[in-house]
């Protein structure tokens, strides 16, 4: 056999290992935090500006693999289980969603927001847990500051939610995940509305 067959049988046999390579490749799951809210439930005064964000992720969070907490001491990175964009901009932006339909009036906008006048409010949320635990529950711990621009003074408050899942698998963590941002949008917006309504008295 001559040089020339010899790199010939070579060529084809990295292609052939390349095609099989990409054949058994298994695909990136994508996965995003969906905003709920279905029904109008506040409505705040004046129609205020309001921009919600930045979101402050632990820095183990901070990541594309989405992790999960299936026995105690031991967190696991899931390879091809993936947020589709960074978590901090998907939790502002569904936070920024539900508020739009909780709330039949105002204006909400995810941090950062390029606007050509003042906002009346911003909040800044620092996320502290937000996964699941070992037992099956679906955590959010977080604390959050609503800022007036006409106050000097900022409210702060706190709250953890959770929700008990009976399915392991990431799809249903997610959606719990889902549930439990609608409500930490509830507790924003009812924030919203008694700092709108002690402004006014």
């Amino acid at each position: 056999m001559n040089y020339s067959s010899t790199k010939a049988i070579f060529l084809v046999l990295l292609v052939v290992a390349g095609l099989n390579g990409c054949a058994t490749s298994p695909t990136a799951r994508l996965y995003v935090i969906e905003p709920l809210a279905t029904e109008v439930e506040f409505e705040l005064d004046e129609n205020p500006i309001v921009l919600i964000g930045p979101v402050t992720l632990p820095e183990r969070l901070n990541r594309r693999e989405i992790l999960t907490h299936g026995e105690r001491y031991r967190v696991s990175a899931a390879e091809y289980d993936r947020w589709v964009e960074p978590l901090d901009e998907n939790i502002a932006r569904a936070i920024v969603a539900n508020l739009s339909v909780l709330s039949r009036t105002g204006t909400f906008l995810p941090y950062p927001a390029s606007l050509s006048g003042p906002i009346d409010y911003s909040v800044r949320i620092v996320i502290h847990e937000f996964g699941d635990a070992p037992d099956g529950t679906v955590i959010l711990r977080a604390s959050w500051a609503l800022i007036a621009t006409q106050s000097a003074l900022p409210v702060y408050s706190e709250i953890r939610l959770s929700e008990r899942c009976d399915d392991s698998g990431v799809i249903t963590m997610v959606a719990a995940m889902s549930r439990l941002v609608e409500g930490l949008s509830r507790e924003i917006a009812v924030a919203l509305e008694r700092d709108a309504v002690s402004g006014n008295e």
